[in-house]
C-alpha cells in the first residue's frame, strides 16, 4: 500500500482517538494530561522540517501506547528544563510494550512538556532501539 494513503489512513485514527482524549490523568503527576494539536504537531514535524514518512507513521502508530504509558505512568525517567524566554520543561517515561509482531517487548518512550506556567501537555512518543542509553538524572 502507498505509504502516503497509509500516512493519511492513521493520521484519521489518531485524529479520532484524540477526540475521545482530551485528557488523560496521569498517576505521576496527579492530574490530567492535555492531548492537543501541538504534540501531533510535533509527531509530524520537527523544529526544523517535516519528518520523514516512516517516522511519522511510526510515531503516529505509537499514540494508543503512549497514551496507555501516560495512564500508567509513575517513575520517571528524565527530566530536563529549558530557560530560554520562558521555562520549557520535559518529563520522558519509558515502558517495555508490545509492538507490532515483536516476539519481545519494545521500549516505548513518551514525552511531555510545560511552558512556563501552562498544563502539561503531551508532546512525543518514539520507539526506543537497544543501542539508545536512558539518560541518568
Amino acid at each position: 500500500m502507498n505509504i502516503h494513503l497509509l500516512l493519511k489512513q492513521k493520521k484519521m485514527l489518531v485524529s479520532a482517538i484524540v477526540r475521545k482524549n482530551r485528557l488523560i490523568f496521569c498517576p505521576y503527576f496527579n492530574k490530567n494530561i492535555i492531548i492537543n494539536s501541538d504534540g501531533l504537531h510535533h509527531l509530524r514535524y520537527s523544529s526544523r522540517r517535516e519528518r520523514p514518512k516512516k517516522e511519522q507513521l511510526l510515531r503516529l502508530s505509537l499514540v494508543p501506547i503512549g497514551l496507555s504509558i501516560i495512564k500508567k505512568s509513575g517513575t520517571l525517567q528524565e527530566y530536563r528544563i529549558f530557560n530560554s524566554q520562558k521555562i520549557t520543561e520535559y518529563w520522558a517515561f519509558i515502558a517495555i510494550c508490545q509492538y507490532g509482531n515483536q516476539e519481545y517487548g519494545q521500549r516505548i518512550k513518551i514525552i511531555l512538556k510545560r511552558t512556563g506556567n501552562g498544563n502539561i501537555i503531551f508532546w512525543s512518543v518514539m520507539k526506543l532501539n537497544n543501542k539508545q542509553k536512558t539518560p541518568r538524572n
